[in-house]
């Protein structure tokens, strides 16, 4: 799964400069040490608690949607949109809201330094029409002081041309294209799986001429 959020992430990254902010924690002043921790303590815990109730909502009603293993990019987009319906009814964060989520936290893993979160962001995935972008955004990042809300204006305009001369400036766009790909890897990445499992009964069984439907097949309840 975390393959296909970085491969799903390629577009995204390239537009979030939203987390380039100049918002930071404000201290803790004054109170109790111990019980400033304990009431941290419940807010993680009750979060924990929220949280987990949405995905096994979400995760008993989703079984009941068949992921279209023998699908064309409309089979996919009607399956990404049955199972975002899903995560709205339910509360759970869609796609999107996943992938923009992990970008804030590389951010913040990176130092807010953008240059690093962008190397980081990219590594391992292949950018394909998009390294020349990667690689002027990078450059526009070096030297710039997060904490300095004049620099981080300076640097926001300069990623707007650059993603603009690259044809990135649709956001919404760009949201949907990331949520496809998530999802077409995603499907392909089930269908691979269901294969080779199904490979493999074959040549122990001695099946190797049956040849079975994807698009019959329906997940297991259990």
């Amino acid at each position: 799964m975390g393959r296909i959020n970085r491969l799903s992430s390629r577009r995204m990254l390239l537009h979030s400069t939203r987390c380039f902010s100049t918002e930071a924690g404000v201290p803790n002043v004054g109170g109790d040490a111990e019980d400033d921790q304990e009431d941290d303590d419940d807010i993680v815990v009750s979060v924990f608690n929220e949280e987990n109730e949405r995905f096994r909502a979400y995760m008993k009603e989703a079984v009941n949607i068949v992921p279209p293993l023998e699908g064309d990019e409309a089979a996919i987009r009607k399956y990404s949109e049955q199972l975002e319906s899903l995560r709205n009814k339910v509360g759970a964060p869609t796609a999107n809201e996943s992938l923009e989520a992990q970008l804030e936290y590389g951010f913040e893993v990176a130092g807010r330094d953008a240059s690093t979160f962008l190397a980081n962001a990219s590594e391992g995935i292949d950018l394909g029409e998009l390294e020349g972008c990667m690689e002027e955004l990078q450059e526009a990042a070096e030297d710039v002081d997060f904490d300095d809300e004049e620099e981080v204006e300076d640097f926001k305009e300069t990623v707007m041309e650059i993603r603009k001369n690259y044809g990135l400036d649709d956001y919404e766009n760009l949201k949907d294209k990331a949520m496809m790909e998530l999802y077409m890897n995603q499907v392909q990445d089930m269908r691979t799986s269901v294969v080779e499992a199904m490979d493999t009964v074959k040549r122990r069984d001695g099946l190797e001429k049956v040849n079975v439907d994807l698009s019959s097949l329906k997940p297991a309840r259990k």
